[in-house]
């Protein structure tokens, strides 16, 4: 897993006693607060900025959605906005534009039993010391969706834990950042089948996207806007596994402060990485690809792009196309193709074993 940060005890407790308060009328919809039954809950009410964390807990199908106005802001009770949680499939749908702020983290949802788990958000979301949205599928559950607009997170922006049958999908059409962490950060397990990332502007304060997939299918990542990393991360940083098919990365500007765009297919397809901007790795490589045995081709369309130790490194063990029309335009070319060096492997194994998940 990506990354593992314990919050369990201190979850279920909050969990409990919210529920409570919840059931017995306490949320009624008088500031930004959610309410229903039967597995039907509606949010209402606009953020007063001393509200409190709304937490859904239950056995069935859960659905969540927005009306017109509705905003939560808990940064005053410094909880988190929306804590969600099913045993057979959660939906969370805000078509509304809404501003959910928690002092923490601003959408945790969690599913523990069968179908798929899907978050949609249309406003902003913050999780002002934490992570603005927090998703974890787990075993028994299908596909894991997000499709966001602004995110905001001192710590990651978004965090998606997929161990369910079907595919890891995330869409962020505004900006995503991850203050102290990473920007998006995604995790596919060997249960899933492909891993898909969508976005605009990313950044973070270590890395600006880390993706894994374990599934067994491919991992495609799309950015129209710059992705930014901090002084010692890696831009896009991405690892299939043999588990998995392609690897496809097509990026506008790229900034590392260690490697602008770092990936790892060994996957049994072809890895391909298009860029229509400037690549940058601050401190060390620009591009660092390596295609193992397992994949076929390797394709790297690129305009611009250097680093302070290699402008690209590439490891390939069948053909290799390159298209760099400003080649002429390199203050130094280092380009090379072998085996992959130590450092890196161990790097991109690092990978792997980030997560952050709660049980």
């Amino acid at each position: 897993m990506i990354r593992k940060h314990n919050k369990t005890l201190a979850l279920c407790l909050k969990a409990g006693a919210l529920l409570v308060s919840l059931s017995s009328g306490y949320g009624r919809a008088f500031a930004g607060s959610c309410t229903g039954a039967g597995g039907t809950y509606l949010c209402g009410g606009a953020a007063s900025g001393g509200d409190l964390t709304q937490t859904i807990n239950i056995a069935q199908p859960l659905t969540v959605t927005t009306s017109p106005f509705f905003g939560i802001d808990t940064s005053t009770s410094s909880g988190d906005a929306l804590n969600l949680f099913s045993q057979s499939g959660l939906t969370f749908t805000d078509a509304n534009a809404s501003t959910i702020i928690g002092g923490e983290d601003g959408i945790v949802a969690v599913n523990y039993g069968n179908f798929g788990l899907s978050i949609t958000t249309t406003g902003s979301v913050t999780g002002t010391s934490g992570i603005g949205i927090w998703t974890d599928n787990r075993v028994s559950g299908t596909a894991l969706t997000i499709s966001a607009a602004s995110v905001t997170g001192g710590d990651d922006g978004i965090n998606a834990n997929n161990s369910g049958t079907g595919h890891l999908s995330i869409t962020a059409t505004g900006s995503v950042e991850g203050i102290s962490d990473t920007g998006i950060l995604a995790y596919n397990s060997t249960s899933g089948t492909d891993l898909t990332i969508k976005a605009a502007n990313v950044t973070g304060g270590t890395h600006g996207i880390v993706a894994t997939n374990n599934g067994n299918s491919g991992l495609s990542i799309s950015t129209s806007d710059t992705v930014s990393a901090g002084p010692y991360g890696i831009g896009i940083w991405v690892n299939n596994s043999a588990n998995g098919t392609d690897l496809t990365i097509m990026a506008a500007g790229v900034t590392g402060g260690d490697d602008g765009i770092n990936v790892d297919n060994s996957g049994t397809g072809h890895l391909s990485i298009t860029t229509n901007g400037p690549v940058e790795g601050t401190t060390d490589m620009g591009i660092l690809a390596y295609n193992s045995a397992n994949g076929t081709d390797l394709t790297i369309n690129a305009t611009l792009f250097w680093g302070l130790i290699a402008s690209m490194w590439i490891g390939n063990f069948f053909l290799v196309v390159l298209n760099l029309p400003l080649i002429g335009l390199w203050a130094a070319c280092s380009c090379s193709a072998g085996t992959r060096a130590s450092p890196r492997s161990s790097a991109n194994s690092a990978a792997t074993t980030r997560s952050r998940s709660r049980s």
